[in-house]
């Protein structure tokens, strides 16, 4: 299993206390038939403030062209836990006992047609107890507009739909007749921009689908751009017809960028998009995804983005740990501007990643090298720099030398 944040918050007992160590209450299922009295104003600089699966739910089923979202805490739609080890899912009760029969479940949105097409932000924040079981009995020769998932559809204009900062959990999608992914159903368009940037999907989420996927299921169009940056499944997805970890069935990706990905299955169920640094452990090669073991995953060498933060398992996001985005985040980076051949034209180490792939490499003899920012290889706000000993459980990167 991925580590977290969570593991590491001193007191954390699971899917009751969120990544940032504070109580929560589960979602009881009420869907909103008006607009919930939310915090904030629904801009940019003020958002509405997401508390509760209430919240949610009407944030993601209205539409809501141009309005801002950010999740003030975790969000628990359903106390289960899901283990995806075995030949089938199993899913748990808050007790452990297994679930067989799951009409004491809160049902997320089941109407297909219901849109979304602003912004939400989850502040580092994650969405537990996402359950979606659904056989469709409408018109199957256009399944690929039929999608489930956190949004089960994006708006059918030109919008600019943006999902950043967001973790799923311990969550079960399985439909029929349809497409489904953990956040996005279906684009259901051919026109707009669609953006996710640090986000990802644990290990303990199931999706089955005629086409699925971990962020969007099926859609496309060559004028629909959709970005995907510092993002990764570990989930466990499947199919009757197509799927991939971060794209299903989405086609004719002219106008598709994925940047900084990983998954531990392979990443699309379809064409295959422009890919920048991306990395499976899958078994099929796409394009320029690089293949690897699911032990190179874990690697330091893996160098996935400085957006990342190195654990010795599989990278998770900084958001998610607490960890300021200019700190070490355990990787190394070769990419390096200059030459080095002299004081006038040295090589530019910007970043800990790149000062840390110098000391690692030796460096090179007789070359010159020029720092342009300060450099953190901790966050020095939660080391006690007396004794040298992480505050709380902070978990440090330690430096070596070679």
């Amino acid at each position: 299993a991925q580590t977290t944040y969570a593991d590491m918050v001193s007191g954390y007992v699971g899917t009751i206390l969120d990544t940032k160590s504070k109580e929560i209450t589960v979602w009881d299922g009420t869907i909103p038939t008006s607009m919930p009295d939310y915090l904030g104003e629904g801009t940019e600089n003020n958002p509405y403030l997401i508390q509760n699966g209430t919240h949610l739910y009407w944030a993601v089923t209205n539409t809501n062209r141009g309005v801002y979202f950010k999740l003030a805490k975790d969000i628990v739609l359903n106390d289960i836990t899901v283990d995806n080890t075995g030949a089938t899912p199993v899913i748990y009760d808050k007790d452990g006992n297994t679930l067989t029969d799951y009409t004491s479940l809160n049902s997320w949105n089941t109407d297909p047609n219901k849109m979304f097409g602003g912004t939400i932000n989850g502040d580092g924040h994650v969405i537990r107890g996402l359950f979606i079981a659904e056989d469709y009995n409408g018109n199957v020769a256009d399944d690929w507009k039929i999608g489930y998932g956190l949004v089960s559809r994006i708006v059918d204009t030109n919008t600019q739909t943006t999902l950043l900062n967001l973790g799923i959990e311990d969550s079960y999608i399985k439909t029929t007749n349809s497409v489904a992914a953990a956040f996005i159903g279906t684009l259901s368009t051919s026109q707009g921009e669609v953006s996710l940037n640090n986000c990802y999907v644990g290990d303990s989420v199931y999706v089955y689908s005629q086409n699925s996927s971990g962020f969007i299921g099926s859609g496309g169009g060559k004028n629909l751009k959709i970005g995907i940056s510092n993002s990764y499944v570990l989930a466990r997805i499947e199919s009757v017809g197509g799927h991939g970890a971060i794209l299903g069935g989405v086609w004719s990706p002219f106008n598709c960028t994925i940047t900084n990905c990983y998954a531990t299955t392979h990443m699309y169920g379809n064409e295959v998009p422009n890919s920048v640094n991306c990395y499976t452990s899958g078994t099929k090669q796409q394009g320029a995804v690089k293949r690897v073991t699911d032990d190179t995953l874990k690697l330091r060498t893996l160098a996935p983005g400085s957006s990342y933060y190195f654990t010795g398992s599989y990278p998770i996001l900084k958001v998610f740990a607490g960890i300021p985005q200019n700190v070490w985040s355990g990787y190394l980076d070769s990419q390096i501007e200059g030459s080095g051949t002299s004081i006038a034209d040295p090589y530019i180490i910007a970043t800990p990643e790149q000062f840390a792939y110098v000391v690692s490499s030796g460096g090179a003899e007789g070359k010159y090298y020029k720092l342009t920012n300060d450099i953190y290889f901790n966050d020095v706000e939660k080391m006690n720099w007396n004794n040298g000993m992480p505050v709380g459980n902070y978990q440090p990167q330690v430096w070596f030398n070679k």
